[in-house]
């Protein structure tokens, strides 16, 4: 069965110079995901793996011995940015209120090109199961992180410019792909698009988060939640496969895990190598999990008016969702959060 794909693009008219800029960072804990408005008018659309380690563990330094991808905080941590490094691991709860986030969204924004000539009104989101708690919106968590990316960052060493964050704003994750399904680039509704319900299963590095939107309006809580599996266990069950085939555990960086994941290869003593059994082997493991778990919430969803998958794992599990009827997937589906979160800001004015 085909998988429907929509057309979610987003074309925003010429931004008057110097005016502050929108830009939509849905941090992820395996990816960086990031469309903006540049000061030229156009869109900067672009991805980073979420890759950060401490300071105290090396940096990394340019030919001519600049420091590349170091960041320090206003408490006084150092940072390294680089996706040819071992990076920390992510997934862990408080994530997306820690330094890490605020150092990797601030690189994000300078690997997009944005410099200190750039004023910049900061879009990002939290997953369901931090936006909400206990039934209702979670108006501290929102605060800390707004708070949180509103904190200092320099840039130690090299010839990058720090962009300056006007503002910060917390939407929801899942709920922001509801919004860049049902809104044009202008903020309007869409034609066509169904006002029932619509559900949106938004697969990203560390959870799935489903919301049910219902009428446009509200949210069925009950069927909405968040599983903790993503992108990152199939990476971890990818190489558990690699490790027990060849004896031995291949130290990938986040570069090359991202590229395995998506080729099915990797390269080992100067050689490639096919192990995209073992890739088709973690992705329908944990696939699995991930839907089941999405029946568990919404059942067949016979009566919705759309079932929609997005995230960075939207593409990654396309031939294990490909069974349900009703799927749409949009075109790159791992920019549906960020899309929706820029274009819910212009429909606000």
């Amino acid at each position: 069965m085909s998988v429907a794909v929509a057309d979610t693009s987003l074309d925003i008219p010429t931004v008057p110079e110097n005016r502050v800029l929108r830009v939509a960072i849905d941090d992820g804990l395996a990816q960086m995901k990031l469309v903006g408005e540049m000061q030229d008018g156009s869109i900067k659309t672009m991805k980073i793996p979420t890759a950060i380690r401490s300071a105290s563990a090396g940096g990394v330094i340019d030919l001519s011995g600049d420091l590349v991808g170091m960041y320090e905080t206003e408490e006084g941590s150092r940072f390294v940015c680089s996706a040819d490094l071992p990076g920390e691991e992510t997934r862990h709860p408080d994530f997306h209120v820690s330094q890490i986030d605020r150092v990797l969204t601030r690189h994000t924004l300078i690997e997009a090109g944005y410099t200190s000539a750039d004023r910049v009104e900061l879009l990002t989101a939290l997953p369901v199961d931090e936006y909400f708690a206990s039934g209702q919106v979670n108006r501290a968590r929102i605060e800390k992180k707004m708070d949180n990316l509103r904190r200092g960052v320099s840039i130690i060493g090299g010839v990058a410019n720090m962009p300056v964050v006007s503002e910060a704003r917390v939407g929801c994750q899942a709920i922001a792909a509801f919004f860049d399904y049902t809104l044009t680039e202008e903020g309007n509704s869409r034609i066509g698009v169904a006002p029932d319900s619509i559900a949106v299963v938004d697969i990203g590095g560390s959870t799935t988060d489903i919301a049910v939107v219902l009428n446009g309006k509200t949210i069925d809580q009950g069927s909405s939640g968040a599983l903790r599996r993503g992108v990152l266990d199939v990476h971890a069950a990818f190489l558990d496969g690699l490790t027990k085939q060849l004896g031995f555990t291949p130290r990938l960086s986040p570069a090359a895990m991202d590229r395995a994941v998506r080729t099915g290869k990797i390269v080992l003593f100067r050689e490639e190598k096919d192990v995209s059994d073992i890739l088709r082997e973690a992705v329908a493991d944990v696939g699995g999990q991930i839907m089941r778990e999405v029946e568990r919430k919404i059942g067949n969803a016979a009566t919705m008016g759309a079932v929609i998958f997005v995230g960075g794992g939207a593409g990654l599990f396309r031939d294990v969702v490909k069974n349900w009827r009703g799927v749409e997937i949009p075109v790159d589906p791992e920019f549906a959060n960020a899309r929706g979160l820029l274009k819910y800001a212009r429909a606000r004015g």
